[in-house]
């Protein structure tokens, strides 16, 4: 895979997990990073300049429409330009009941975290984006969505909605020079998945996996850098699922 000399990229939930690794890769590789999480930032930029790599951290909450529009500007006012954005923060549904059971702050939790915020992203990185020529986003959805799961509706709907939107963007700019997909992780041993299923617990997931092992955070970071790249710049608008090959065994 060729480097990203010269590259801007912003990474959201960088602070752990699938986005960490996808941010130390990135600057590996030559890009110039901006790390956004709510916390756990400044862990992750100094993993980056520790293996010589450039960046910087941004405080952002995705829920607040004023922090995501505040990262890119920044972006902007400090690198000139930006060229790459993995759009990876969301979060689990922990209030794990029927849709019915379900009380609307969850529902609105989930879905401003994992779905408005990606909308509210691609708004001000497409425009950005626009000006320098073109560029490459990649946006976490869910390997759950084809067949959903019970009892997590609202993670569900707002993974798919995830995957629309996504179809949708990438066909509204595909012109312009600037590609859109999505990584669809399975079961990924992150703090996140831990939170949701008992560590005890988790090997029913590896036994259920085709590849019987458990999806890692860097499995998923590296198709999300890949669709990044220059290799993949014939692939727009799709949903490239990372896990184990759970999907087909349904």
């Amino acid at each position: 895979m060729t480097g990203f000399q010269d590259k801007v990229a912003i990474v959201t939930g960088a602070g752990s997990g699938i986005g960490k690794s996808a941010a130390i890769q990135l600057a590996a590789r030559g890009a110039r990073v901006v790390v956004a999480d709510i916390k756990g930032g400044e862990a992750t930029l100094a993993a980056i300049r520790e293996a010589g790599g450039t960046g910087s951290a941004h405080q952002t909450d995705v829920r607040k429409p004023e922090d995501i529009q505040a990262l890119v500007e920044a972006t902007i006012a400090q690198y000139g330009r930006l060229d790459l954005a993995f759009n990876n923060a969301g979060i689990a549904q922990h209030n794990r009941k029927p849709l019915y059971e379900l009380d609307l702050d969850t529902w609105q939790s989930i879905i401003d975290t994992n779905l408005r915020s990606v909308f509210l992203c691609m708004k001000h990185q497409i425009p950005a984006m626009l000006r320098t020529g073109g560029g490459a986003i990649v946006n976490t959805s869910s390997g759950v969505v084809p067949h959903g799961y019970k009892n997590i509706s609202t993670y569900v709907a707002s993974k798919a909605g995830v995957d629309a939107l996504t179809r949708v963007a990438a066909m509204e700019v595909a012109d312009r020079n600037i590609r859109i997909n999505t990584v669809n992780p399975g079961f990924v041993a992150t703090p996140l998945l831990d939170a949701v299923i008992p560590p005890g617990d988790q090997h029913r997931l590896s036994e259920r996996t085709p590849l019987k092992k458990m999806t890692t955070a860097d499995d998923v970071a590296n198709m999300a850098v890949f669709l990044l790249s220059a290799e993949a710049g014939h692939v727009t608008g799709q949903s490239i699922f990372v896990d184990g090959g759970i999907n087909v065994s349904f």
